[in-house]
Order: structure tokens, then C-alpha cells, then sequence
């Protein structure tokens, strides 16, 4: 699921401005799902492995509470909301508010919603729900799991993964192979959850060394 939902791809052409300016143009439904505008701020990062990150920002002292909030229509796909959600649980937000356009959130989406939060989302909680809007608040403190640790815990659950995926298919057992599944939400719980602090952590010099990093440099190998 994790995968369906991130891959998305564009390929531009990189433009030449007055001989020294590359300018490159980003898709307008990305701009509107990270809920920016022209003249916002973002930090381009020339990584080591040779590619280039390009995240929403404002400035690189600590980070404060970030809000942010979109737009949803009733007609909506699922899988667009909840790509919606996940960019803005990645670009660092704390608090992300999803509203309906002209009426209340349908129960589908209301469900989907939940449901990513539920498994894929580590220390995310549903704070606050009405008819056309849903708040959801990250309230995991940064310290409490290192990026090391959270590595730890996603080899354990892959390693048992595997182990039982063995078990289940020489007993064609169909009850072990369903809690297969679950194991794959927890892995991609702490993938998320990695993402999203690499990503503060390049940005914020106090976000680094809280998660157990030293530099950015070792941010971005990493990820």
C-alpha cells in the first residue's frame, strides 16, 4: 500500500535563465496538495547520492508547531486523500487539517482517513472530527524513538515476516498469512515515520542530533 501510494513521478526539463539561473517547473497538483502558493519558501538539498530533495520550509531555525491545511472534494479518489495526508505527515507538519469543498467529508474518505492513521502513522491521533473537517495531530515527541532504533524494530518485523510467510505457505495457513499483512503496516509505520524526521532533521540542526544523527550529511545517506 505504502509503495502505491508514493509512487508518483514527473520528468521536467531543466530550463536556462540569464545564462547562470537553471529554473525548473514543479506539477501545479503537487503545489496545491502541499497546500503552497507562489512566494513560498522551500529548501532545495543536493544530497550525496547524486539527487536533489526539494522540501517545503520557513527558515532553518528550530520548528515550531507547522499547521497545514487542504482541501478535499466529495468525488475525490481515496488513494488522492490519503497522498494528501501522507505529503504533509513527510513535509514535517504537526497538525493537518483536512476539509470538505461544499458539504461534509463522505464516509469513505472519512474511514480512509482513519485507517491510514491507524496503521501507518506512528503517534498520530485523530484530535478532532465534524462533518466537514477532520484534525489530525502528531504527538510523538522526536526523542522517544531514534532513527537507529526505529531501524531495529522494522529488521526485526521483516525478518519475522519472512519467517512465517515460509510457515504459511508449507501449511497453507490463511490466518498467519493475514497477520503478514498487519506485520507490513507496522514495517511501513516506521518507514513513514523515518521519512518524515530525515526530513526535519536536514532541515533543523536540533531535530538531527535529537533522533541520533550527527550531521546532515549522515541525514541524507541514510535516507
Amino acid at each position: 500500500m505504502l509503495a502505491e501510494l508514493l509512487n508518483e513521478k514527473e520528468v521536467r526539463k531543466l530550463q536556462l535563465v540569464g545564462g547562470s539561473t537553471y529554473v525548473l517547473s514543479l506539477p501545479k497538483k503537487w503545489i496545491d496538495e502541499l497546500n503552497l502558493k507562489t512566494g513560498d519558501p522551500v529548501s532545495i538539498v543536493k544530497n550525496v547520492n547524486r539527487s536533489l530533495s526539494i522540501l517545503p520550509t520557513g527558515g532553518s531555525k528550530s520548528p515550531k508547531i507547522a499547521k497545514s491545511k487542504t482541501i478535499i472534494s466529495q468525488k475525490e479518489p481515496v488513494e488522492s486523500i490519503q497522498r494528501k495526508v501522507i505529503a504533509m505527515y513527510l513535509a514535517g507538519y504537526q497538525i493537518i487539517e483536512i476539509q470538505s469543498k461544499g458539504g461534509r467529508i463522505q464516509l469513505e474518505h472519512k474511514q480512509a482517513i482513519r485507517d491510514l492513521v491507524r496503521r501507518n502513522m506512528i503517534g498520530t491521533e485523530i484530535v478532532e472530527s465534524t462533518p466537514e473537517s477532520i484534525t489530525i495531530q502528531i504527538l510523538t515527541s522526536l526523542p522517544e524513538l531514534s532513527i537507529s532504533d526505529a531501524l531495529k524494530r522494522m529488521f526485526l518485523l521483516t525478518t519475522t515476516m519472512h519467517r512465517q510467510a515460509i510457515d504459511a505457505l508449507k501449511e497453507m495457513d490463511t490466518e498467519l498469512g493475514e497477520e503478514i499483512t498487519h506485520l507490513d503496516d507496522e514495517v511501513d509505520r516506521f518507514s513513514l515515520y523515518i521519512l518524515r524526521n530525515l526530513t526535519l532533521a536536514v532541515e533543523h540542526e536540533r531535530v538531527l542530533r535529537d533522533i541520533g544523527l550527527k550531521k546532515p550529511l549522515t541525514a541524507s545517506v541514510t535516507e
